[in-house]
């Protein structure tokens, strides 16, 4: 099987031998033959092929340099353990503190002390207001800071280190230079509150409080909980603080904001107390509580930058017209889209779910325990996904634990496993047993997680990113890339399966005995349930797999009726209009003209389509390579869609609007069908357009 080298403009890249991007692997075709002398050589490059064995579907892009290794291999990612440097160095005695200056003309020196701070963190002070003049505090002990000389002045605590919440002492917070000392108490862990909505009700959540004391919490419909004296401003809600962790505010009404916060007043004896409050949550309730509405449930590229033909840019290249980069919800809404409480860049909105199901703080660490960060919610698709911990912090779900593909009612049930991929956390290392276990726990307060389809981890990917291709501020545990288990079959091979590679952000298909990497996922349509209105027997027939569940059915389309004119399909998982017919082939009424497929070098054919018009429409494009890969039928061979809405995939290399992340002179391509006999650097394509009315996305 040819694995394609490059696909950009006009130049001529001679072929080069590749590593696969699963190592030194033997490269089967669809009859299970070797290709030549059926291995991949030791190379040059990087392959990052996606494909149904065969011909029947190939993502691509190789190549690099003739000579070395323009890009490391697996093997090459490890460092010599001899030369990693010993990361406990002797230790620097800490300086003696600078004498603080005289204060300015006007100003006294005012005495304080702060206790509570050796968990470490920085305390900041505001005096009078002055937020351009902090008082800096980084450890317990006396301090001073300045204060007007002849009259009255204010403290107030400006932010609390990260992972303590910190108060001045009742009577304290204001004073003149004839005050005595103020004194700061520190408390932690951090009061922090959370909250998550569903139909009419917001679901709150706090960490259990450090000290005792008389705690409320309080909810309103506008910002500022508490007024001067203490007061609840709004409604104080009746639950003990002190006795749970957890309270469901029932009755609301939807989409109506609500702001709550909790005061905790701490009594120390001696006449000393302290008022700490919790960060302040805003939520609205709302049916689909689990996804940013209004919102195409259908994550971009995440790819903001434009390629010259031979290296990334920062505009839009008239040669190279309608790049990726020029389109979607990453270039329109390039931070997340809820806000503060959210994580992600380019379109990609996430926010961190702790163990007990609750909303967390961006700044939640990893941890197995109830209010530590276990899952994220992608507020775009809805899914829920699992976050794997630390290294030797979960006997089950540890990081580096692998699995291989098992499913015990499929008609190719795969590799039981054995116990020493996953630290004997279970009697066989397989994907069921796995899955099993963790809903056995509730993980998330969850108990319907699943192995994703490889359309599902595809959504994950960042393509402007590369080993990894996800975000690792957003999945810290993906290392440089780790390959993921699907629970797409190959239609290929019975023994093998879909998996989906992070170095790149590829799918690649693999032995289901293979030990590989899992993460679990929740909510939208199980695979399982997917084509259920799309009976078998109205599938084509041929080269498809009618015992596997389709993917991109015709049932996911809405082709000719009352609204869709003939020749064109809409996709509302997308909400894009699909041309059924590549350019330069017309619709004959059942069919497309064949033959007749344009055939240019990437720039032609980004050209080509931007130019296009049809149907009154002259904003077609092509598609990015999210969007290509969402008609992809993995049921089928020969082609890999449903012939039903694209009833001619011409041979060779289908293009997309998207260039690769570690080569701007590479893009996305794929090979749908036959792999033809273009020469390198041509190939054909199919347009879309983005049409509201016409095509709405579901919601």
């Amino acid at each position: 099987m040819k694995l394609l080298d490059h696909f950009f403009g006009s130049a001529s890249i001679a072929d080069k031998p590749c590593r696969s991007a699963l190592g030194r692997k033997r490269i089967l075709d669809a009859k299970g033959q070797a290709d030549g002398n059926g291995w991949s050589r030791p190379v040059h490059g990087w392959v990052l092929a996606l494909f149904l064995a065969g011909a029947a579907f190939i993502l691509v892009a190789c190549g690099g340099s003739s000579g070395g290794s323009a890009n490391p291999g697996p093997e090459d990612l490890n460092p010599d353990p001899d030369s990693v440097l010993d990361p406990t160095p002797d230790p620097v005695p800490d300086p003696a503190p600078d004498p603080a200056p005289d204060p300015p003309p006007g100003f006294v020196a005012a005495d304080g002390t702060v206790s509570g701070l050796s968990g470490g963190g920085r305390l900041l002070l505001r005096v009078n207001d002055n937020e351009d003049d902090l008082v800096r505090l980084d450890k317990d002990g006396p301090f001073t800071f300045n204060v007007p000389e002849s009259s009255a002045y204010s403290v107030a605590i400006h932010s609390d280190p990260a992972e303590r919440t910190c108060a001045i002492r009742e009577g304290d917070e204001s004073g003149d230079a004839a005050s005595g000392s103020l004194a700061i108490q520190c408390f932690g862990p951090k009061l922090m509150l959370s909250a998550a909505t569903a139909n009419q009700k917001v679901i709150l959540g706090w960490s259990a409080p450090s000290q005792t004391g008389t705690s409320v919490l309080c909810a309103g419909q506008t910002a500022g909980r508490f007024d001067a004296a203490g007061g609840c401003v709004g409604q104080m809600l009746d639950v003990d603080l002190a006795g749970a962790t957890r309270f469901e505010h029932l009755d609301l009404e939807n989409d109506q904001t609500w702001f709550y916060q909790i005061r905790q007043q701490i009594d120390l004896g001696g006449g000393e107390r302290y008022v700490i409050t919790s960060n302040e949550v805003f939520v609205s309730p709302r049916v689909a509580w689990n996804r940013v509405p209004g919102v195409t449930p259908f994550n971009d590229t995440g790819i903001v930058r434009w390629s010259d033909g031979t290296r990334f840019v920062a505009g839009s290249v008239s040669a190279y017209p309608g790049q990726d980069a020029d389109h979607g919800r990453d270039r329109d809404a390039p931070v997340p889209l809820l806000g503060p409480m959210s994580l992600g860049h380019a379109g990609f909105d996430f926010t961190k779910i702790a163990g007990n199901s609750l909303d967390a703080e961006p700044g939640t660490a990893l941890s197995a325990g109830p209010n530590g960060w276990s899952c994220l919610r992608d507020n775009v698709t809805g899914l829920l996904w699992e976050v794997r911990p630390e290294a030797g912090t979960d006997p089950l779900r540890d990081r580096d634990h692998r699995y291989t593909w098992y499913h015990e009612e499929s008609s190719a049930r795969g590799e039981p496993g054995t116990a020493a991929t996953c630290g004997n956390s279970l009697l066989g290392c397989n994907t069921e047993a796995y899955v099993q276990r963790v809903n056995a726990l509730g993980l998330c307060g969850y108990t319907d997680w699943r192995l994703p389809s490889i359309s599902e981890l595809t959504s994950l990917v960042h393509f402007d990113r590369f080993q990894p291709a996800l975000d690792a501020e957003v999945f810290p545990d993906v290392g440089l890339g780790r390959p993921h288990w699907s629970e797409t079959p190959s239609a290929a091979r019975p023994d093998w399966a879909w998996h989906l590679n992070l170095q790149s952000g590829l799918g690649v298909q693999a032995a289901k005995g293979n030990p590989e990497f899992v993460r679990l996922v929740r909510g939208g349509t199980p695979p399982s349930e997917m084509g259920t209105s799309d009976p078998d027997s109205t599938r084509p027939a041929g080269q498809c797999q009618l015992n596997q569940t389709p993917t991109a059915p015709r049932s996911a389309f809405i082709l000719e009726d009352d609204t869709i004119p003939v020749g064109y399909a809409c996709q509302p998982e997308t909400g894009l209009l699909w041309r059924r017919c590549p350019l330069g082939e017309a619709w004959t009424g059942t069919g497309c003209t064949t033959g007749n497929a344009f055939r240019q070098n990437w720039s032609g054919m980004l050209t080509q389509a931007n130019a296009f018009a049809e149907g009154g429409w002259n904003d077609w494009r092509l598609p990015n390579v999210k969007e290509l890969l969402a008609i992809v039928e993995y049921t089928c061979l020969n082609p890999a869609v449903d012939t039903r809405v694209f009833p001619e995939v011409p041979d060779g290399r289908a293009v997309t609007a998207s260039p690769r992340a570690d080569n701007a002179a590479q893009i996305w391509i794929a090979e749908l069908g036959t792999r033809g006999t273009d020469s390198e650097g041509i190939g054909y394509a199919f347009v879309v357009r983005e049409d509201e009315t016409l095509c709405p996305p579901q919601d």
